[in-house]
């Protein structure tokens, strides 16, 4: 590991989770959109199951959750859940950075 990969319980304040190829286009440029915010993220770019990217979210304690799927993108809905809390939002891809900076106070 040449420290490329966020260790378990580093400080990360969203994951993206992706399911399938067009979703995953979406999801880099969202993330780039949060880190230039000052939003510590990281998104899936293994081809995981979405039960196995929300497990490593837990394990990076992520405070949020993106999904990105099918749906999100024909309906630019996107789910932001508070992984704190429970509660589930959905947002516009132009709204996600306001709405995860809600949740996380900043």
């Amino acid at each position: 590991d040449a420290g490329i990969m966020p260790k378990a319980g580093d400080n990360c304040d969203s994951y993206i989770i992706t399911i399938g190829d067009d979703a995953a286009v979406k999801g880099f440029e969202i993330l780039r959109e949060l880190r230039a915010s000052g939003i510590r993220s990281e998104i899936n770019c293994c081809k995981r199951s979405m039960k196995a990217q929300f497990k490593y979210a837990d394990k990076l304690a992520a405070k949020t959750v993106i999904i990105i799927g099918e749906n999100e993108l024909i309906n630019d809905s996107y789910t932001i859940k508070n992984m704190v809390d429970g509660k589930q939002i959905s947002v516009s891809a132009s709204g996600v950075c306001a709405a995860v900076k809600v949740i996380l106070n900043k």
